[in-house]
């Protein structure tokens, strides 16, 4: 998506605490507008159940009752959890490892930071329910001397990384895939105490240089009210943007079970 509606010049710090804070309130000092309006007047359609991206919290979304978000960052993938993993027996055959995490179910909401150059672009994409994958391509950085600062990569296939669920009935309980076994770490936040980090390719160094939320292939990308694609592409335009960071959040099993009525 090529929209950067919402810019914003921040420190390396400020950009770090803006994706990993937790997704009750729009990030402080950003100058936006929505549809040419003044920032205070900015409003985000009414998606009466359907997935739309908006440039803020709308209000009376920020006090639903979801899990705290998972923090993913782009250096080169790590992601931060409130609750522990639980790594599985069996994953798919492109990503041979699998883990779970007890209480959440299918994507909410993502918050999304793209860096280009000295700004950022920050877009929330509300799913509305809606049944999906997050996919995340990797990408290698080329040698140095190389004409394109990152070695081609065919992103129309499977991710490497998965944000998935297996379906027990009605419930739904959320599902990683990865490709490669992550490492793990005690982070120092005490809100997502978890750290884990995907081990790299031969010491190489990587990016996200594509996310996408999709169902049920990545050809079928989720399209929001406006139109909108729920996925963006950094390969496409050849530069050497580090890539993205995002805050995936989900939706509380308990409020999963009260909103379907199961037991």
């Amino acid at each position: 998506m090529k929209d950067q509606t919402t810019l914003e010049t921040v420190t390396r710090r400020n950009f770090n605490r803006s994706i990993l804070a937790t997704v009750v309130a729009a990030p402080i000092g950003l100058s936006m507008a929505c549809n040419g309006e003044p920032a205070n007047d900015c409003k985000c359609p009414d998606g009466k159940g359907q997935p739309f991206k908006c440039a803020v919290v709308p209000e009376g979304l920020e006090i639903e009752p979801h899990e705290p978000p998972i923090g993913v960052s782009n250096g080169s993938l790590r992601m931060e959890c409130k609750s522990n993993m639980v790594k599985q027996t069996v994953g798919s055959g492109q990503r041979p490892y699998s883990y779970k995490i007890p209480k959440y179910t299918g994507i909410y909401l993502l918050q999304v930071l793209t860096e280009r150059e000295k700004y950022f672009t920050n877009f929330f994409y509300y799913l509305a329910f809606y049944p999906c994958y997050l996919g995340l391509w990797l990408q290698k950085k080329a040698p140095a001397g190389s004409a394109d600062p990152w070695i081609p990569k065919d992103t129309s296939g499977e991710p490497q990384v998965l944000f998935t669920f297996v379906k027990t009935g009605q419930l739904i309980e959320f599902v990683l895939e990865i490709d490669k076994e992550f490492s793990y770490a005690d982070s120092y936040k005490p809100s997502r105490p978890h750290r884990y980090e995907h081990p790299g390719y031969s010491g190489e160094h990587f990016r996200i240089a594509k996310w996408s939320l999709f169902y049920p292939t990545p050809a079928n990308v989720i399209t929001g009210i406006d139109g909108s694609k729920f996925e963006e592409d950094l390969t496409l335009q050849g530069s050497d943007i580090n890539g993205f960071q995002l805050a995936v959040t989900f939706e509380h099993v308990d409020h999963y079970k009260n909103r379907l009525n199961l037991t």
